[in-house]
């Protein structure tokens, strides 16, 4: 049998789904995150949005919510963020050094979203 991405995705997204609760706690972090971000266009021009992959980790534990031990935390969160901001059209910015941070910009090419 040949196993494909969309094989592989449907497992990804299955052991994701049964961990939703620490999931829904990465997203408050996030929407959190994105919210200072709004908050800070009020007053000034600000087109980033900087997110750590360990405080949301640390959040989610401060909700009560873990992955269990045998599963890649970090990698988990990391790719849950990166999903979360490109659903909300927000670009990832890489190759930067820190690899806890996750760097968000405006995109400003997605006019359809904001017209």
């Amino acid at each position: 049998m040949e196993i494909d991405n969309n094989q592989l995705v449907q497992r990804y997204m299955k052991l994701q789904s049964a961990n939703r609760p620490y999931f829904l706690a990465v997203k408050e972090y996030i929407d959190l995150q994105i919210g200072k971000l709004y908050k800070h266009l009020e007053t000034s021009f600000q087109d980033t949005v900087t997110l750590s992959i360990m405080d949301a980790v640390e959040y989610a534990e401060g909700k009560g919510q873990k992955l269990p031990l045998n599963c890649n935390a970090t990698l988990a969160t990391q790719n849950y963020i990166f999903k979360c901001l490109d659903n909300l059209g927000i670009l990832v910015e890489g190759n930067h050094a820190a690899r806890d941070i996750i760097i968000g910009k405006l995109n400003f090419e997605n006019r359809a979203r904001y017209i």
